[in-house]
């Protein structure tokens, strides 16, 4: 075919001929379709990468709240064992085959931990969950021994080995045994396998791509694909590059130092601990979804060029509904992305709460009580008060345990009515001695009668916690006053409205400063040292009363004490008996 395209040619005052507006066409249906092409390429394009980062970003953050969850869990029973051998010498642990029971039973059915060793002060392994009796093997030369005998450094996580009493490759989790002396008294590990991390990656990223665990040092606990253990860390790695900038999350591109691969990489510091989590996918891998949309664009150029105008019109009507599929596209990710954060948050807290069911640290505090009791009866046999004492301190673990597996969610709250004044008063024996004999305690009931309806067990535990708490608070004594009462609230805190039964518990301790305040109904959080408490007191209280239907303030202030209001419904009988005024604000605010 030879024609000319005349449209450029046509005389001054001459009508363009049909030819000509072909060949305009033509023209047009050609560069039309390109320049569309290119936007559209390049528009997908970037599309394509943002979305590449954001699930990287997105699978780094669930990544390490994993592993701060794995952790946390081995940090804790680290120091369920170390209270649990507390007073016990060296010659005691290596000879009694119930610790080594012990030590089995926690790890029974537990991935996330292989095995538990208790390790004297000259590096040999006394005993552990998975031989009894153990035969001489040293660890003085593992990492983690040498620098926890050399400094407390709290938590140590070792570099992966492979196992002396097992022939698979390990990392350990280990503490300082507590002493009574500042001197070092041995080591309490806690054995993972790096498997179980790795399984969790791939199990929950279809493609998980570069995964990489490591220390700060750059020591590799975890990664996909799986290296070799190695006793000198990289001196660079991708990791490396984000560890070395000092932050505790990062993003960026970059060439990896390992393989010369230029990689889109996250990563995130784990916890509170001295690990860093990080996930990358190849760039070349993640442009292989907007090479295939080529493709698919390119059809449209090809259509554009044998179509003309009609097909000029519709590709235009075609891009319209692409950019409207893909804005609906964009919504249906974004919400399937907050339901996805939503189901992590629930399966973190789950985890708590499996945590909480088998921590006890408060019952503690239950066998104080018993043993004072039981002191007391030594020195009078016939004391039926020491007695009664701690047949109802025995009684009041058992609900603490009950207490626990509430806050885990595996038993349901009894709910019942009865007077505050009541439970108040009959509690008067057991809170004077959670007080302590240097705390002066008033319990002031109210004048009127004030009919909740809770789980009273659950209330008498709640309240026993914030009188412990407010007994740590002022070591060298003070005040500490609990008092019920009877209020309308008008939406605040929490929403509430109506008459509610409140009790209030106002110690005049050292207070806390606003950041701790802000976080102390979060569980697991606790400003006590190692081994003196793992921060479940008070978010079992809150749990309890937000369960009940209520909810829990505090008020406090640096070395002006602390004031904690437990709220619950009124049963319908009492609503209309309330002991303030209407207009007047509520005592505390809501954190």
């Amino acid at each position: 075919m030879n024609f000319r395209f005349r449209i450029w040619r046509r005389a001054p005052g001459s009508k363009p001929s049909i030819r000509s507006w072909f060949g305009g066409l033509v023209l047009g249906s050609l560069l039309l379709p390109t320049m569309l092409y290119g936007v559209v390429a390049w528009q997908d394009r970037i599309g394509v990468l943002n979305e590449a980062e954001q699930d990287v970003q997105n699978m780094a953050l669930i990544f390490a709240e994993h592993a701060n969850n794995v952790f946390e869990f081995h940090k804790l029973i680290a120091g369920l064992v170390n209270e649990h051998i507390r007073g016990m010498s060296w010659s005691e642990i290596a000879e009694s085959s119930a610790v080594h029971e012990f030590l089995a039973e926690i790890i029974h059915d537990q991935p996330r931990i292989r095995s538990l060793w208790l390790i004297d002060p000259d590096g040999f392994i006394r005993n552990s969950s998975a031989m009894f009796p153990i035969p001489a093997i040293s660890v003085v030369d593992r990492d983690y021994f040498t620098a926890l005998r050399q400094h407390d450094t709290g938590t140590f996580i070792g570099q992966v080995v492979h196992g002396r009493a097992f022939a698979e490759d390990i990392f350990n989790v280990a503490q300082r045994r507590s002493s009574n002396s500042s001197s070092f008294d041995g080591v309490i590990a806690v054995s993972a396998l790096p498997a179980y991390l790795t399984d969790f990656w791939s199990a929950i990223a279809h493609d998980p791509g570069n995964v990489t665990l490591a220390r700060s040092d750059g020591t590799i606990l975890a990664r996909i694909p799986a290296v070799e253990p190695s006793s000198s860390p990289p001196t660079s790695s991708i990791l490396m590059l984000g560890i070395n900038d000092g932050k505790e999350a990062g993003f960026f591109r970059a060439v990896s130092p390992e393989d010369g691969v230029e990689r889109i990489f996250a990563y995130r510091k784990v916890g509170d601990f001295p690990v860093y989590v990080g996930r990358g996918v190849n760039l070349s891998g993640a442009l292989e979804t907007w090479h295939q949309h080529l493709l698919f664009y390119g059809g449209f150029f090809v259509l554009g060029t044998a179509g003309l105008v009609s097909l000029a019109l519709v590709a235009a009507h075609r891009l319209r509904q692409w950019r409207r599929t893909a804005m609906e596209l964009r919504q249906e990710i974004d919400h399937r992305q907050r339901i996805e954060t939503q189901f992590w948050q629930a399966q973190k807290m789950e985890a708590l709460g499996r945590l909480a069911s088998e921590s006890a640290h408060d019952f503690g505090n239950i066998v104080s009580v018993i043993t004072g009791s039981l002191d007391i009866l030594e020195m009078r046999p016939n004391d039926p008060k020491a007695l009664t004492l701690a047949r109802s301190a025995a009684e009041r673990g058992a609900k603490m345990i009950g207490s626990m597996l509430t806050f885990a969610r595996r038993e349901p709250l009894r709910q019942e009515a009865f007077d505050l004044n009541i439970a108040l008063i009959e509690m008067d024996s057991l809170l004077r001695q959670a007080a302590g004999p240097l705390t002066k305690l008033d319990i002031l009931p109210a004048p009127v009668p004030c009919r909740v309806v809770a789980d009273r067990s659950q209330l008498e535990l709640a309240i026993l916690n914030v009188v412990i708490n407010a007994h740590d608070a002022m070591p060298d004594g003070g005040s500490l006053t609990v008092t019920t009462m009877v209020r309308h609230m008008t939406g605040e805190p929490d929403g509430l409205v109506g008459d509610y039964g409140a009790v209030a518990i106002k110690d005049t301790g050292r207070g806390m400063p606003p950041d701790v305040q802000a976080r102390v109904l979060e569980p697991f959080f606790t400003t006590k040292g190692p081994g003196k408490g793992t921060g479940l007191g008070l978010s079992m209280v809150y749990g309890f009363s937000k369960q009940s239907g209520g909810t829990v303030t505090i008020e406090s202030a640096v070395e002006r004490g602390t004031t904690v209001v437990i709220y619950l419904p009124l049963g319908e009988s009492d609503r209309d008996v309330v002991a303030m005024p209407k207009n007047e604000p509520p005592a505390s605010s809501r954190l």
